[in-house]
């Protein structure tokens, strides 16, 4: 089903015209306005932090059906003389970005420093520009989504290999996008990627700058490598930190990155072996492992310290295999992620107790900083296809093939959700993957792609497959295991450092050991 058989009036709710009438790579929509910059209307936030708003499009392919209010907020360049504005995205997609200003100022405010652990960026970078984290659109600051939180409340199984189920769940799907569509209105319909870089760019021209500073983890780099794609003229120094790949189909993409997460957890079972630090150190990890998967595939492994109503966040007190499983990657995602999964597991085996696997239970029907997963699922719905899964039998074919390579993570990962979590949504993908214009992309100056060996979620392979798609790119790489590569305060973040602030490029495919 598509947008216009949902809604009779799908031009009243500005949904797309034909693609022939898009603005084509290259082109820049003139804005006039800038943003608007006050301290920020809260007692929480240090005085250092400003706050800003802009008002762009709703749908910049048809700009006459009105605006929505983006958020942002800001420190201010320590030094004399910035280099301009500099923005990072957390990805997700749906994360939101804010809230890291608010993080940084309080530690600096603190007198800690970046060695000691939490700020997102270092002295360096605080001294060169002003530091701006925006909330995209349908985030917390930006127009928030809202959706209906029972639908993520009462979740369905994802790996629907029967057609009952295959059929439950595409309509459990498309309940949970109208009650989005409901309750949201026309927003609902304009949160593809191509929709959020035009956003950006408008951005870029609302604080006054010629060129865009960025650095995207995750899915940011999707958000940072589309921009380029768009606007090649205004690219300035870019890092891509946690390569994501816009080209693949269906099928590579669930299992190019079913293919990492299989890695990831392999070189965590090798750790604990070798650790007497972990705490399950001495046992048969992936026996256990497997075991609790088979478990909760039959009968949901109880979590009974989500019962707790103290708990923040709160969580679900059952944990299909799937919970599981998708909540193991994302424990593999932090940089102490080995020794919490080893917890996990300890107390998920030996305790009886999977809370460390439980899904976050929702306790808000709008988007706010902890609860990502209306915007999160509206973007993929919005950017990935599914018309290659379109019965169970699809899905067993995909997951017959990723289950051989990866015995062990079973094919559930971000990618999996990208398809199966938008089974039965009222719209067609907005902004399909696809390859790149080479017009366009030519056009670019030198972008640093950083990735790690055995990123769980995003393939090291597809850092280096988007060199195809960027021929300006220079990876670099970490020898090293976890989601990113900044953030872990190593090697990697002084080069990343050295190109942001001095434009030092770092010799091509170097790999670092942290």
């Amino acid at each position: 089903m598509v947008a216009s058989d949902y809604y009779t009036l799908p031009v009243l709710l500005g949904l797309p015209l034909l693609a022939s009438a898009l603005p084509q790579p290259g082109t820049s929509i003139s804005n006039s306005s800038s943003v608007s910059w006050s301290k920020c209307d809260s007692s929480e936030i240090p005085d250092t932090v400003d706050c800003g708003t802009l008002q762009v499009p709703l749908d910049h392919h048809n700009p006459q059906n009105g605006t929505i209010t983006l958020g942002m907020m800001r420190l201010k360049a320590k030094g004399q003389s910035p280099l301009g504005s500099f923005f990072y995205n957390n990805g997700g997609p749906g994360q939101v970005s804010a809230p890291s200003i608010v993080k940084q100022a309080k530690w600096e405010a603190a007198g800690s420093d970046w060695e000691k652990g939490l700020p997102f960026v270092t002295e360096a970078l605080r001294e060169a520009y002003d530091i701006i984290g925006l909330d995209m659109r349908g985030q917390t600051l930006s127009s928030p989504l809202r959706c209906d939180k029972t639908f993520i409340n009462k979740p369905v199984k994802q790996l629907a290999f029967d057609d009952e189920s295959f059929q439950t769940l595409v309509e459990h799907n498309k309940a949970f996008a109208e009650s989005c569509a409901r309750m949201t209105g026309p927003l609902f319909f304009k949160m593809g990627t191509d929709q959020v870089i035009r956003d950006l760019d408008l951005v870029r021209q609302g604080v006054g700058d010629e060129k865009l500073n960025w650095m995207g983890w995750s899915g940011g780099s999707q958000i940072g490598a589309e921009y380029a794609e768009l606007f090649p003229e205004h690219v300035g120094r870019m890092v891509l930190d946690g390569m994501n790949e816009r080209s693949l189909s269906d099928t590579d993409s669930i299992i190019g990155e079913a293919v990492a997460y299989e890695a990831s957890l392999n070189d965590f079972f090798r750790w604990c072996n070798t650790t007497t630090d972990c705490v399950m150190h001495g046992r048969d990890l992936p026996t256990i492992w497997d075991s609790l998967v088979d478990a909760a595939a039959k009968k949901p492994l109880a979590a009974p310290g989500c019962l707790n109503e103290t708990r923040a966040p709160p969580c679900l007190p059952k944990v299909t295999d799937e919970d599981f499983l998708i909540y193991a990657l994302d424990v593999l995602n932090v940089d102490a992620g080995f020794p919490l999964l080893a917890e996990n597991l300890r107390k998920a085996w030996d305790e009886d107790d999977a809370i460390g696997f439980a899904p976050q239970r929702f306790e808000s029907d709008v988007v706010n900083n902890n609860e990502i997963a209306f915007a999160h699922f509206d973007v993929l719905c919005s950017d990935y296809t599914r018309d290659h899964i379109r019965s169970a039998a699809d899905l067993r074919a995909i997951f017959t093939a990723a289950r051989a390579l990866c015995p062990h993570t079973r094919g559930v990962n971000v990618m999996q959700h990208a398809r199966t979590a938008c089974l039965g949504w009222p719209f067609e993908p907005t902004n399909p993957q696809h390859t790149f214009n080479t017009e366009a992309t030519s056009k670019l100056p030198t972008i640093l792609i950083a990735n790690s060996y055995w990123d769980p979620a995003t393939s090291v392979q597809w850092a280096v497959t988007m060199r195809e798609q960027l021929p300006s790119a220079v990876n670099v790489f970490r020898k090293g295991n976890h989601h990113t590569s900044y953030r872990r305060k190593g090697e990697v973040a002084r080069v990343i450092d050295a190109f942001l602030v001095n434009g030092t490029v770092p010799a091509d495919g170097t790999t670092y050991l942290t």
